[in-house]
């Protein structure tokens, strides 16, 4: 049975648990600042669009009184800076990237909207109307960088909603990674034993998404519920001498180990945790070190037989040329090797 498609993002955030707030004062003290103020834009701000096939995208401005602007979007559109107020112009200065710098023309259309429009030669309108309810995810900062938190019950939620997928799904891992404007994009994998179907639902501070893809050769082992949140395992981190800010992070299932939290920062670090009781794993959880180290054996010994067995025998009267150029190459040393020696451009070359 397929997943009712969610139509709106209101039914998004039911679906999250999430109370939806009302207007707060920033709206009201906007009517009373002058119109080409950082405070009379000042908000959260959302734009609905399709692209060209059809497909629906959301993207949310949030533009801080002190000057500061985060930008929720897909992918490197993903945005955070600093903006400017002059006249009817708010000026862009992007922290992600330059070619994300941008001058918009923009008109209050009232309390609950305000209209860009970009500048020639594109020149597109758009309208973007205030956001009234709190991202998806409650955040902590690390290392200026908000980190989400409230997974465990973020999963308990999604884990009901997945029932009218499939009635068998559970959930099998949490991968969070890094996003440009220094939020986190939270994937929660589910696995249907029944269809031998993956479901992943994506969610970042203000969408939600969902992929379904073969689930014939992925990890079928089910997270169990209660395990330590995020926020929770990166001050653990930090207690244990891990530095750097968090760029990527999952939980998942992993024999003789459990559940476990893995960690990858900035620097290079990385870290297991168990989901469970916090405890640091020193231990390679994934055993790919192990394997690596047999499969490295295990080529080295096939290499060693084939140079062996390509060693010329005492008997040979004859050794083919080579097939590729030495250096030093010397002619004495081309003759020896029974190769032609070339004279080219007066760099001698033996081949």
């Amino acid at each position: 049975m397929g997943m009712p498609r969610m139509r709106t993002f209101a039914a998004i955030a039911l679906m999250l648990g999430l109370a939806v707030q009302g207007t707060d004062d920033s709206a009201v003290r906007a009517q009373q600042l002058p119109d080409n103020s950082v405070g009379a834009v000042a908000g959260v701000w959302m734009l609905r669009y399709k692209d060209a096939v059809g497909q629906e995208y959301v993207d949310v401005l949030e533009l801080k009184e002190n000057g500061n602007y985060t930008k929720h979007a897909k992918g490197w559109m993903a945005d955070r800076g600093s903006y400017s107020v002059k006249g009817s112009t708010i000026a862009f200065r992007s922290a992600v990237s330059a070619r994300l710098n941008s001058d918009i023309t923009f008109k209050r259309l009232g309390k609950e909207a305000i209209g860009f429009q970009s500048g020639a030669p594109l020149n597109i309108k758009t309208e973007w109307t205030r956001v009234k309810h709190p991202p998806n995810l409650e955040t902590t900062a690390f290392d200026s960088r908000q980190v989400p938190g409230g997974l465990p019950g973020l999963l308990t939620n999604l884990a009901q909603d997945a029932q009218s997928w499939h009635a068998d799904a559970l959930p099998t891992s949490i991968d969070v990674r890094e996003l440009p404007n220094g939020f986190y994009a939270t994937s929660i994998g589910f696995h249907s034993a029944s269809s031998v179907r993956n479901m992943r639902i994506t969610v970042t501070a203000y969408d939600v998404e969902r992929s379904f893809s073969d689930g014939s050769r992925s990890a079928t082992a089910a997270l169990p519920p209660g395990f330590l949140d995020l926020p929770q395992i990166m001050l653990l981190a930090k207690n244990s001498g891990v530095s750097g800010g968090l760029t990527r992070a999952g939980v998942g299932m992993y024999k003789g180990f459990g559940a476990v939290w893995r960690i990858v920062t900035d620097k290079r670090q990385a870290a297991s945790f168990s989901a469970m009781t916090g405890e640091r794993i020193r231990k390679d959880v994934t055993g790919y070190i192990v394997q690596s180290e047999k499969d490295w054996r295990q080529m080295a010994g096939i290499w060693r037989e084939v140079i062996a067995k390509s060693q010329p025998r005492a008997s040979d009267t004859f050794k083919r040329p080579k097939l590729y150029w030495s250096r030093p190459d010397t002619k004495s040393r081309c003759s020896a090797e029974r190769g032609i020696w070339h004279d080219e451009g007066g760099i001698g070359k033996c081949r």
